[in-house]
């Protein structure tokens, strides 16, 4: 189990609360709607896969370096193979500043699809942004949007997406999974999430399109130093993402160890399982993306639930030791070996990480890495006020809070800059109706400067009955570019709209109002 929370040297700092701001701001949004296909289906994979159970704390620092024959290496040709001309780069949107007014408005939204019954969750696995494209997968498509709405381009799969890539390269490609086959064996008639297609979000091409074996039902992929690195619980194969080509793979056909998954970025990272579900052994590994070969190998403790990888490059993760919810950070260095632990205690933070519906290791959506600086969100307390908490990874200290005002919860989203984060400020309880809009008081984006404690109204997002149920910073994919808001959901909720009410939106664009 980690150490408790080091003492600290110096009292934390507490900053005041954040800027008010008006009740009900600007005029009703419009009302132009962007109908979409039906919603993908995914099925939930068993929890070790789907929470990605990379049960990491491990106090007892790194493991040697031993291989734990998990790809099983690449081969000549892949150790040879030609870099791609940005060998590691992800697409980084530059920081977000509007300079106009921080009235904004809905510029379109997505309706959700009509979906089978009982289909209620079913999740949505990926949405990217670069430039004016918005692109979100949908049921058996990958479709991108104009900002102002229109249809840019479409790719039909040959079945239902089943997985995503959270990240988009240097030059706008990413990856998803399909359902292509039907597996001949198991569970009748099921498909299998086994075909792995490569996009090109500017263009809208397909750039290339692989399929395994109905043996392997693929769980996750990640994109790293151009690189797609595909797992599930029985085989990994990583692919060229210029080319297509397999660079290397390997199956747990023959041992006792499974993939849970990969986080991707500026650095691959992957969590074995090995052993009794009951009393496993759990490795966390830093892999070359292009011969699948370890350049570390840290092995954690047993005992844990659930973890996550906050930060692929430094490494960063966060696990749960005997309870559902993140109860400890664990900060590694460029070599595997453990910096610090933060402990986080029970149910005393929020980092918003879903258990479900993943796609890949790094799904906690409010934990934000600022240079050696974490920002977390405390859990809501009775009168609905949380603060923001900064803690170094390099000594697991906490440094700094900043207050919510009551009622309106505050979440970190990203990083914007080297000097701020960007914060999502949740609308006040109070609701008033007037005809087909909701009004809540108001939800908004802020920026925060920790350093100085500088915090500035960004955007205020207007809301209608369509988009109530997305404006969720722990559940939702929240995107900036070109000083735009993009929302997503992370899943379609399948209600039906009665008497005559718009269905409900699963996605939805924002820009300054003038």
């Amino acid at each position: 189990m980690p150490a408790t929370e080091p003492p600290q040297s110096h009292p934390e700092t507490v900053h005041e609360d954040f800027p008010r701001v008006p009740e009900a701001f600007g005029p009703a949004p419009s009302a132009f709607t962007q109908s979409t296909l039906s919603a993908r289906a995914g099925r939930r994979r068993r929890t070790l896969t789907t929470v990605v159970v990379l049960s990491l704390l491990a106090a007892l620092g790194a493991a040697g370096g031993t291989w734990l024959l998990w790809p099983g290496g690449g081969t000549d040709d892949a150790a040879s193979a030609a870099a791609p001309a940005n060998p590691g780069k992800v697409y980084q949107p530059r920081p977000y500043k509007p300079t106009s007014t921080v009235e904004g408005r809905i510029t379109y939204g997505l309706e959700e699809p009509k979906v089978r019954k009982g289909d209620y969750g079913k999740p949505v696995p990926g949405s990217w942004v670069k430039g004016d494209t918005f692109a979100v997968t949908v049921q058996r498509s990958i479709n991108g949007y104009k900002f102002d709405s229109e249809p840019k381009w479409t790719i039909n799969t040959p079945g239902e997406v089943c997985g995503a890539a959270e990240n988009l390269t240097d030059q706008g490609q990413s990856v998803v999974l399909v359902r292509e086959s039907v597996r001949r064996s198991g569970i009748a008639g099921e498909p299998v999430c086994n075909g792995v297609i490569a996009f090109d979000i500017d263009t809208g091409k397909r750039l290339w399109k692989a399929k395994a074996s109905t043996d392997h039902d693929f769980s996750g992929v990640a994109v790293s130093g151009g690189v797609v690195a595909v797992s599930g619980p029985d085989a990994t194969t990583a692919y060229d993402m210029d080319s297509g080509k397999v660079l290397w793979s390997g199956t747990t056909s023959s041992s006792d160890c499974s993939n849970t998954g990969f986080t991707g970025g500026s650095a691959l990272l992957t969590l074995l399982w090995c052993g009794d579900d009951d009393n496993p052994s759990m490795y966390l590994q830093r892999l070359d993306p292009r011969t699948g070969k370890p350049a570390w190998n840290y092995s954690l403790t047993k005992g844990i639930t659930a973890a996550y990888v906050l930060s692929a490059d430094p490494p960063v993760i966060a696990v749960a030791a005997g309870h559902p919810t993140p109860t400890d950070v664990i900060s590694l260095d460029d070599h595997g070996k453990m910096r610090a632990s933060i402990s986080l205690g029970v149910d005393r933070y929020s980092l918003g990480c879903e258990s479900e519906f993943m796609t890949a290791l790094q799904i906690c959506r409010n934990a934000v890495l600022l240079g050696e600086r974490l920002y977390v969100a405390t859990s809501e307390e009775l009168d609905k006020v949380n603060s923001i908490v900064e803690f170094d990874i390099a000594t697991g200290k906490k440094k700094r809070k900043f207050n919510s005002q009551p009622d309106r919860p505050i979440y970190p989203l990203r990083a914007n800059g080297a000097e701020e984060i960007l914060v999502f400020q949740t609308p006040t309880a109070s609701i008033s109706q007037s005809g087909p809009t909701i009004r809540r008081s108001v939800t908004s984006i802020l920026s925060l400067n920790p350093e100085t404690g500088r915090r500035d109204l960004r955007m205020v997002l207007p809301e209608v009955t369509e988009t109530a149920w997305i404006l969720e910073p722990t559940t939702s994919r929240i995107h900036f570019e070109n000083n735009r808001i993009y929302v997503a959901a992370d899943k379609i909720s399948g209600s039906e709209p009665e008497n005559g009410r718009p269905r409900p939106w699963f996605a939805v664009a924002y820009e300054s109002a003038i």
